[in-house]
């Protein structure tokens, strides 16, 4: 194996060279500079797989998150539809990208800022930024009788994440 040394001055040449270079390389073409633009950017956001649904009465809407293993995602999604099929009741379910990146709180704020706010949701770690936005109800009277039913939350990410100053 032939292995050659580089030296502390060529390295910081090669470098500052490429450095140069990467800088020049990001600003604005003479095409965008004579349009007074700017780049758009490389890569578009991660798209929600489908359309968020539209609230309306007598339909129960749903928005859950997508999730990375598409049996937990479908397994969610076939609980839901059967219990709106046993209940009788119209359902319209869609998923959002729950990722930072992605645009499931945009989207949430948008539909309750609108008036439109989904009957459920389905993510569980955006509650503290969706209670920052104000845009979640008090919803302890349906978890207290949840408890008293079923048993207690899982302590750790139910009770971390969903319940805030005293309130679910």
């Amino acid at each position: 194996m032939n292995k050659r040394k580089i030296s502390r001055r060529k390295f910081l040449v090669t470098t500052a060279g490429a450095g140069i270079g990467l800088v020049m390389a990001g600003g604005k073409t003479p095409e965008l500079l004579a349009q007074g633009g700017t780049p758009a950017p490389t890569a578009p956001p991660t798209p929600t797989p489908l359309p968020l649904p539209q609230g309306a009465a007598g339909t129960l809407t749903v928005i859950h998150r997508t999730e990375y293993f598409v049996d937990v995602q479908n397994m969610f999604r076939e609980t839901v539809t059967k219990f709106a099929a046993d209940k009788g009741i119209k359902l319209d379910i869609s998923t959002a990208n729950p990722e930072l990146f992605g645009d499931f709180l945009a989207k949430m704020d948008a539909a309750v800022k609108a008036g439109n706010p989904p009957d459920m949701s389905y993510q569980q770690l955006s509650i503290p930024q969706m209670y920052a936005l104000d845009i979640v109800e008090d919803v302890t009277d349906v978890v207290e009788k949840a408890i008293s039913l079923y048993g207690d939350v899982v302590p750790v990410t139910a009770a971390n994440n969903a319940k805030l100053d005293g309130k679910w």
